[in-house]
């Protein structure tokens, strides 16, 4: 199935008034959308997303739209990153298990449990206990 053309927003506020005026007019919806090159089911989607927009507004969500869907990605980027926890560390010589996992967790910017489980065994041993 082919996609049809895309519309700016500025053309669905202008036509949206225009099949208005086609129903005021008499006639049905379908015949209305017709008319003006669209499909019913266009029509009604468009009315819910911009019915009372100006072009300013609908402007506007578009900007939002678009910097919204950066964000989203940007963040999914950053819990990507944040959930790949490292290979484990051997922190040899380090002697204090609470150092060292606050080490890992502060570099890392995981928690102290999710430290704690990527350090070496013997650190493991001496930060539970303490």
């Amino acid at each position: 199935m082919t996609r049809g053309r895309r519309h700016t927003p500025e053309q669905i506020i202008t036509l949206l008034p225009q099949i208005e005026t086609i129903r005021k007019n008499g006639q049905e919806t379908p015949r209305a959308c017709i008319e003006v090159g669209i499909s019913e089911p266009t029509y009604y989607r468009w009315r819910a997303e911009f019915g009372r927009l100006t072009v300013d507004q609908a402007n506007r969500l578009g900007e939002l739209q678009q910097e919204n869907d950066a964000l989203k990605r940007e963040l999914a980027e950053m819990v990507i990153h944040l959930t790949q926890v490292p290979q484990p560390v051997v922190l040899r010589g380090v002697g204090d298990g609470q150092f060292a996992t606050r080490r890992l967790s502060l570099r890392y910017a995981i928690t102290k449990a999710s430290a704690l489980q990527c350090a070496d065994p013997d650190v493991r041993g001496k930060a539970r206990s303490q």
